[in-house]
């Protein structure tokens, strides 16, 4: 059985089975391409695209032997998915709440991946003096109230320990807009340090 590319065709060997893996997305912003090994794949500092909540990287692998079917392929998720949940204590009957920004400062955005048959998962190596980096996900049209939560749209980033360091403390950063019922505005800040809580 053969199967081509626009460039030639590729045959499957008389024997054995054939590995395939596949990356989602292509293009790894802006890093060199993964090295494919004999049973895994290595992709050497991966740099998250922080201008983007919604970038998420994706790896499959299969087995498979001569056919003449689609081989199907299951993709997972390399990257960990975080959802903000913010409720106001209070209720302010005369002032309307907004969220800006939030901001993830001190965590890591590059890091070498890898995955090795026959692990069921990919793992992440970090530089562990490079937690420095911020995380931002942006929203003004974000109203919130004291009878219900509100539930951000989701970001992505690597799983990762977050720091207990004094130097990089990883800290969540609510920036907001107060608006009274005259219309005068207000903006403020909250900010919580996040140290030695895991990210799964």
């Amino acid at each position: 059985q053969a199967w081509r590319n626009k460039d030639k065709y590729y045959y499957w060997p008389t024997t054995g089975v054939v590995g395939f893996y596949a990356l989602h997305p292509s293009g790894l912003n802006g890093v060199k391409e993964p090295e494919y090994k004999g049973n895994g794949l290595q992709i050497d500092n991966y740099k998250e695209d922080i201008t983007s909540k919604y970038t998420d990287l994706m790896y499959a692998y299969t087995l498979g032997t001569n056919r003449t079917t689609a081989l199907p392929i299951q993709f997972k998720h390399a990257l960990s998915q975080v959802e903000f949940v913010l409720k106001l204590e209070e209720n302010y009957p005369d002032v309307d709440f907004y969220v800006e920004e939030i901001m993830l400062k001190n965590v890591d955005i590059q890091a070498t991946f890898n995955y090795v048959q026959p692990s069921s998962i990919g793992k992440w190596s970090y530089n562990s003096d490079n937690q420095t980096d911020s995380l931002r996900y942006s929203d003004d049209n974000l109203l919130l109230s004291s009878n219900a939560a509100v539930y951000s749209s989701a970001m992505v980033m690597m799983p990762q320990n977050l720091s207990k360091t004094a130097e990089a403390e990883t800290s969540i950063r609510i920036s907001y807009r107060m608006v009274q019922a005259d219309g005068t505005e207000m903006t403020g800040q909250l900010v919580k340090q996040l140290s030695g809580l895991q990210q799964s």
